[in-house]
């Protein structure tokens, strides 16, 4: 916000030029101290004004920057405020700037961790100021006292250092070692993240963009083609397009519509002109918006302009620009926060250490009375036997919930029908998951149940169907009422916004946002400050890092529950630190608890045949294994694969559905290709047939059926492309929508250069092609899968040349590498294969039987075999046209 003000009364002769003075503006609500510290912020925002404008001198628009700056406190008279002018100094700035590098010194070495301790680590902070007048009121006492090493043999505690100690007594030495373990590795997925500070530093070493590379992440040479506001309602942003200063096209390099980009001068000189997100690009190769299906990862494709959405104009003497993407820091703070939340000498904290960290098992009631069943049974009564059970389940439990829901287990269906009954029984619930659709779509289950609902979150975030629950868009519809208030009433129309959000807080049954947005104490939603609920909910539990669930867990009321629901056998939190990831930091909470219930199986209450109750009570764990996704062919790999059996169709009618298309109908599609001796491929690839609803097409006599050897970001396999535009365009002749056909591979270069092939077919903006990561919790009636790397390479040692064996060379041996795939993961191939409803085809190359032997333990290899042995793999012909 720009603030243009007359300072009336002052002398500021010294300061005054030719020019306009822009000066900082520090505002205090409390008494005239004038201390240090707040003159200090004084003299920072000088130094930031300085480095942001100086160079605008040269301009028409030149002002005068960095004289001084204005410190003001509401409490004293105006008569006495031309004190409040702060000038900068030598002397003053050398002991800020001293201050600043013995902080930053102390910030750089905790998250330059590089081996993994014990959990006994503390991190290297600086020592304690060790002065009890300031010490006693220091907010932050619980943090430092966790973080205090322990006293040396026969050493004396100070006065301060006995105040840090009692304020962790009501903790035990399992607790700390809890803490200070997952702080670690919260600090070592920070310092392998893309954070600002590392993007800051190497626009800062970076040279002209002659002289080097370009790194990734990055784009250089931009200028501003157009500047305009942004359309959407409510909305003060602008809409920046830049383009190449030499009119090239743009190297996207994994830039996706959503990346937040730090915005600089691309000679460095200017640092964090802005942070922005990539809402778009456009040009003849790509045309993409926030609104489109290509929200996803675009790598190696070019455009010729790219926009962005940032608040504000960008200075008109800097003549190029460059874009860094980065990865704000916001979850770490808020992970750390939530940590030390769960340590605070509070009666719900205390509770959710023994539930969390000494795993006391959970209480459950022995029935429910016949009058709550009967107020709830409408709710229950579309539910399936599984679904029913696990929302009793939740209903008699006193502390947690875990509910494992298998793919298209009906999960989503589960959480509306369960926050119903809580809204019936008067119980408040939050619901937290890890995205904001996950959120929407079990919200989209309530618009008509006659629930309060209240969804928090930025209102470009919330789906449109419910928009209508987002606190964002009606507060500022009704501050838009509020708006046409005369000036006096101001203060008036100020609480009653206040006003307006307490009351929608209070009054909602169902309170909803993302897990990130119920966490930090400081850090979390405003609406949430002082909100504690009944139950809390938490969906994609398994996606979430147990840090970022404690958010959520830390808004219950003391004797409330929680209920965590999500799937183990699918994709993990994402970590980026291979060191964190090996000690465990991806293990989500479910995942911890789980293993504790599965040993605890005493938590399993029984039935208590005498009391006043009509459901048997349940226990921590229930499974949704009734499933209305996959028909019965496609169940059985997984069952085989992943689900150790556990699955069953809902019905016959799912177990038996199949694509909508007739087997005559292929046969007119393949015409004269169908003739072929050698065309059982295709037509089992096309054929409705349930038998025919899994198959792998096998690319190892094709030419050239590997991707090269490069890296992950830039992998690309042609020959799968061109065999996926094939099946892609048979089966939109035999008439199947392009809505229903789903296209997915491991890496993104892949996804983005199917993309290009297939963006010429017809109704191809329907066509959905994501990687796999993306996939998740989505489904379509087809869908093919494109592997990219060979699943069964043989190993170099077994090799005397690149594809070839002592007996000859060997097609199809990925090149004699033995990479490993993404789809190597076994959560990673859960989610690949478990997304289609009536057909699954799979295109890769199969390699050689030989490397089985060498990689027994592989999930790809495990794949090969079950497909094998249910003869679902179809070799193309080496001499196919296609």
């Amino acid at each position: 916000m720009t603030v243009s003000c007359s300072l009336a009364g002052l002398n500021l002769s010294e300061e005054s030029t030719n020019h306009p003075l822009m000066i900082p503006f520090e505002l205090k609500t409390g008494r005239p101290s004038y201390s240090f510290e707040h003159i200090g912020q004084v003299l920072l925002y000088t130094l930031m004004l300085a480095d942001r404008y100086r160079d605008q001198q040269n301009t028409s628009n030149a002002m005068d920057v960095g004289n001084c700056g204005w410190l003001v406190y509401l409490r004293e008279p105006v008569d006495r405020q031309n004190r409040a002018i702060v000038r900068p100094s030598a002397s003053s700035f050398r002991g800020l700037i001293d201050t600043r590098n013995r902080l930053a010194e102390a910030i750089q070495q905790v998250i330059s961790l590089e081996k993994l301790r014990s959990s006994t680590w503390r991190p290297p902070l600086p020592p304690n100021i060790g002065q009890m007048r300031i010490c006693s009121t220091c907010p932050q006492q619980l943090t430092c006292g966790l973080f205090l090493d322990k006293p040396a043999f026969g050493s004396a505690a100070s006065e301060v250092e006995n105040l840090l100690r009692s304020r962790c007594s009501h903790l035990s030495a399992n607790h700390i070692d809890f803490f200070c373990l997952w702080s670690r590795l919260q600090l070592l997925e920070h310092a392998a993240a893309t954070r600002l500070d590392n993007v800051v530093a190497g626009i800062v070493e970076s040279g002209p963009p002659s002289t080097e590379l370009t790194p990734p992440g990055c784009i250089r040479e931009l200028v501003v083609e157009q500047t305009s506001r942004s359309t959407e309602p409510d909305s003060d942003d602008y809409i920046i397009r830049f383009k190449k200063n030499n009119g090239s096209p743009i190297q996207l390099k994994a830039f996706s519509v959503g990346d937040f980009v730090l915005v600089s001068s691309d000679n460095g000189r200017h640092v964090g002109l802005c942070l922005a997100t990539i809402s778009g690009y456009h040009g003849n190769e790509t045309d993409a918006t926030a609104t489109t299906a290509a929200f996803a990862l675009v790598d190696s494709n070019a455009s010729l302009m790219i926009s962005i959405r940032c608040d504000r104009k960008l200075p008109t003497w800097i003549r190029a620009f460059r874009l860094d993407r980065y990865i704000s820091d916001k979850a770490t703070q808020i992970n750390l926060s939530n940590l030390v939340e769960l340590m605070q000498d509070t009666p719900l904290s205390s509770r959710l250490r023994g539930l969390l960290i000494d795993r006391r098992p959970p209480r459950f009631t022995g029935s429910l009375p016949k009058r709550v069943i009967l107020k709830i049974r409408s709710f229950l009564k579309p539910l399936n036997p599984c679904q029913r059970t696990a929302v009793l389940s939740v209903l008699m439990s006193k502390d947690y919930t875990l509910v494992e829901g298998f793919p298209g287990s009906g999960k989503t269906e589960t959480l509306a029908s369960l926050l119903k009954c809580l809204a019936c029984l008067h119980k408040k619930a939050l619901l937290v998951s890890f995205t904001h659709s996950a959120v929407d779509n079990v919200l989209t289950r309530l618009t008509e149940a006659h629930i309060n609902v209240l969804r928090l979150g930025a209102t470009e975030r919330v789906k449109d169907v419910v928009r209508p629950f987002s606190l964002e868009q009606n507060l500022a519809d009704h501050v838009r009422c509020l708006a046409d208030q005369p000036g006096s009433q101001l203060v008036q129309s100020l609480q009653s916004a206040v006003d307006f959000v307490r009351q929608a807080v209070e009054s909602a049954d169902v309170v909803a946002c993302t897990a990130l947005a119920a966490g930090g104490s400081t850090l979390s939603h405003p609406a949430l400050a002082h909100r504690t609920f009944d139950v809390v909910v938490v969906d994609e539990a398994t996606q979430l890092l147990m840090p970022t669930v404690l958010g959520g867990l830390l808004r219950l009321q003391p004797a409330g529950q929680f209920v965590l629901v999500g799937d183990t056998k699918q994709l993990p939190p994402l970590v980026q630190s291979s060191e964190a990831r090996a000690a465990g930091f991806s293990k989500s909470l479910f995942s911890c608890l789980l293993s504790s219930a599965l040993r605890d199986m005493e938590t399993q209450l029984p039935f208590d045949a005498a009391s006043d109750s009509a459901e048997p009570c349940g226990g921590c764990l229930q499974e949704l294994t009734l499933q209305y996704r996959m028909n019965s062919s496609i169940l059985r790999l997984a069952n085989s694969l992943f689900y150790e059996g556990k699955m069953k169709c809902a019905s016959e009618a799912v177990a038996r559905a199949t694509l909508p298309i007739s087997a005559e109908n292929v046969t007119r599609v393949l015409g004269k290709e169908g003739e072929r001796k050698d065309s059982l491929w295709l037509k089992r690839a096309l054929s409705p047939e349930l038998e025919d609803s899994v198959i792998f097409l096998s690319t190892e006599n094709l030419r050239d059926c590997h991707s090269p050897p490069t890296t992950s970001r830039t992998k690309v396999n042609d020959m799968e492309i061109v065999v996926v535009d094939a099946l892609v365009k048979k089966l939109l002749l035999l008439e199947v929508d392009a809505g229903d056909i789903g296209l997915v591979a491991p890496y993104r270069a892949q996804v983005a250069a199917l993309r290009r092939v297939l963006n010429d077919l017809q109704n191809a903006a329907k066509l959905e092609v994501n990687t796999v990561d993306q996939y998740q919790g989505r489904d379509k009636s087809v869908i093919i899968v494109s592997f990219v790397d060979c699943i069964n390479p043989l190993p170099p040692s077994t090799t005397s040349a690149p594809g070839a064996t002592p007996n000859g060379p060997v097609k199809g041996a990925s090149s004699g590498r033995s990479d490993t795939s993404l789809l190597d993961e076994l959560s990673r191939l859960t989610v690949a294969l478990t997304r289609a409803k009536h057909k699954l085809i799979m295109i890769g190359c199969a390699g050689h039987p030989a490397a089985e032997a060498a990689f027994t333990d592989r999930t790809l290899c495990q794949l090969s075999r079950i497909l094998q042995a249910q003869r679902s793999v179809q070799v193309i012909p080496g001499d196919w046209a296609f």
